[in-house]
C-alpha cells in the first residue's frame, strides 16, 4: 500500500477531516448586534436549550437583550434571527422547544456532542436559509418533515449517525445549494426528488451505504461538486452525466460502477478532480480523459481493469499533479514521454502487467515526490525488488535486494541539487528501500 495522499484543495476547504474539496461550513461568527429590546419569550426557550445542553451562556435569561446574550442575533424587534453554538462542548439532545424560534435565518449547532434524532419541531423553522447539524452524534432517520424548510440555502448534516433513506420531501428544498448528508448510515438509493434541487452546486453523500445514483442528472447542471464515493452504488455512471458541465470536483472512487464509461464525460471540461478509484471498469482508458480534460490536476483511476497501455497522449494534461493508474491491467512499458508531466508530484504505476524499466529521465521530474511501482518490476534496469521509490526533487533510488552494492547515477536538473555521495549499509534494509547515492537536496535515506 502506498503512502496516505490527501485530495488537493482545488476549491475551497471542506470541513475538517471530510474527504471532499467542497466550500466550508458557514462561520461561526456573526454580527455585531446593535442594542436592542429585552428578549421577548423565546427566553425561556434559551435558558430551556441551556440547561438541556449542560451549559450557561451570558444573557441567555429572562430580562436580558441582545447585545449581551452570548452567540445569538437579533433583528430590531428582538426576535432571534441567527443561533451559532458550534463547538461549544453542548451535550444531550437537542430541544424540542428550539423549534419554537420561528424567526431564525441561521442555526449553527456543529462540533459537538449532541445525540438522538433531530426533533420533528424543526419543520416550523421556516425562515432557515442556513442549518448547521454537522459533526455531532445525532441518530435515527432524517425528518421528512425537514421538506417544510423551503427557505433552506445550506443544509448540513454530516459526520453523524443518521440512518435510514434519504426522505424524497427534500425534493422541495427548491432553494438549496449546499446538501451535505457524508459520514453518515443512510442506505437505499438517492431520491429520484433530488432533480427538483435545480439551484443545487455541492451534494456530497460520501461514505454511506447509498446502491443507486440519480439516474436523471440533467437539471442538475449547476453543480459544481459532487461526492458520492464509498457508498455500495451498483450499475453504471448515467449518460446524464454529461448535463453537468460545471463539475470541478466529481468524486465516484469506492463504489461498484461497471463499464462503460459514458462518451458524455467529453463535456466535463472544467473538471479538476476525478476519482474513480476501486470500482469495476474494465475497458481501455478512455481517450477523453486524457484529451478533453485539460483543466484537471487530480486523477485517480486505479483499483480497476482497465486494460490496453498507458496512453502517451495524457502528457497533454499539463496542470496534472496527482495520477493513480495503480493496480489496473494496464500492460506494456512505462511510456518516456511521461516525464514531461513536469508538474506531477505522484505517480502510481504499480502495476503486475507492466515491464521495463523505469525511464532514466524521470530524474528531471523536479516536482515528483512519489513514484509507486510494483514489486516485479525491474525499476532502475536491473532486477530486484522496488516496492515505493521516494523522490525528493531530483532523488533516484535503486533497491536494497543486492545490499545497495550497485547504486544509480541520475542527472539532475542544472544548478538544483548537487551531488552527495553516501556509503551504502552493510545490511539489507530488510525489504525497505535505500536511496544511498543521488543527486538531492535531502541527500541518503532508508525508506
Amino acid at each position: 500500500m502506498g503512502p496516505q495522499v490527501q485530495k488537493p484543495k482545488l476549491l475551497p476547504s471542506p470541513p475538517p477531516s471530510a474527504p471532499l474539496p467542497f466550500p466550508p461550513l458557514p462561520s461561526s461568527r456573526l454580527p455585531s448586534p446593535s442594542p436592542l429590546p429585552s428578549l421577548p419569550l423565546a427566553a425561556a426557550v434559551l435558558v430551556e436549550c441551556a440547561a438541556a445542553w449542560g451549559r450557561t451562556f451570558s444573557g441567555w435569561n429572562v430580562g436580558g437583550d441582545c447585545a449581551n446574550a452570548q452567540f445569538i442575533s437579533c433583528d430590531g424587534t428582538g426576535l432571534i434571527t441567527a443561533m451559532s453554538l458550534d463547538a461549544k462542548q453542548l451535550v444531550g439532545s437537542i430541544p424540542t422547544a428550539l423549534g419554537t424560534l420561528t424567526s431564525l435565518t441561521t442555526l449553527n449547532l456543529s462540533s459537538n456532542s449532541l445525540e438522538n434524532p433531530i426533533p420533528d419541531s424543526f419543520s416550523n423553522l421556516v425562515s432557515l436559509a442556513s442549518l448547521n447539524l454537522s459533526r455531532n452524534e445525532l441518530s435515527g432517520a432524517i425528518p421528512p418533515t425537514i421538506g417544510a424548510l423551503t427557505s433552506l440555502q445550506q443544509l448540513l448534516l454530516s459526520q453523524n449517525k443518521l440512518t435510514g433513506n434519504i426522505p424524497t420531501e427534500m425534493g422541495k428544498l427548491l432553494r438549496l445549494q449546499s446538501l451535505y448528508l457524508d459520514y453518515n448510515q443512510l442506505s437505499g438509493v438517492i431520491p429520484s426528488t433530488f432533480g427538483q434541487l435545480k439551484q443545487l452546486t455541492w451534494l456530497s453523500l460520501a461514505y454511506n451505504s447509498l446502491t443507486a445514483i440519480l439516474d436523471d442528472l440533467t437539471p442538475l447542471g449547476n453543480l459544481v461538486g459532487l461526492d458520492v464515493s464509498h457508498n455500495i452504488i451498483t450499475g453504471t455512471i448515467p449518460s446524464a452525466i454529461s448535463a453537468l458541465t460545471r463539475l470541478t470536483a466529481l468524486m465516484l472512487d469506492y463504489n461498484q460502477l461497471d463499464s462503460p464509461i459514458p462518451q458524455g464525460f467529453s463535456a466535463l471540461t472544467a473538471l479538476k478532480l476525478i476519482d474513480l478509484k476501486s470500482n469495476n471498469f474494465a475497458e481501455a482508458l478512455p481517450p477523453v480523459f486524457f484529451t478533453k480534460m485539460k483543466s484537471v490536476q487530480y486523477m485517480s483511476l486505479g483499483e480497476n481493469d482497465f486494460t490496453g497501455s498507458i496512453p502517451t497522449s495524457m502528457t497533454s494534461l499539463t496542470s496534472l499533479t496527482h495520477l493513480d493508474l495503480g493496480s489496473t491491467k494496464l500492460a506494456g512499458p512505462i511510456p518516456t514521454v511521461i516525464t514531461k508531466m513536469g508538474h506531477l508530484s505522484y505517480l502510481d504505476v504499480a502495476i503486475d502487467t507492466l515491464y521495463g524499466s523505469i525511464p532514466a529521465t524521470m530524474g528531471s521530474m523536479l516536482n515528483l515526490q512519489f513514484l509507486l511501482v510494483n514489486p516485479s518490476a525491474t525499476p532502475c534496469g536491473t532486477a530486484g525488488r522496488c516496492e515505493v521509490v521516494q523522490y525528493s526533487g531530483t532523488a533516484f533510488c535503486r533497491d536494497c535486494s543486492n545490499f545497495c552494492d550497485t547504486c544509480i547515477k541520475v542527472k539532475p536538473a542544472p544548478g538544483k541539487c548537487k551531488k552527495q555521495r553516501r556509503p551504502c549499509p552493510k545490511n539489507p534494509c530488510r525489504g525497505r528501500l535505500c536511496i544511498p547515492y543521488v543527486f538531492s537536496c535531502k541527500g541518503y535515506k532508508c525508506l
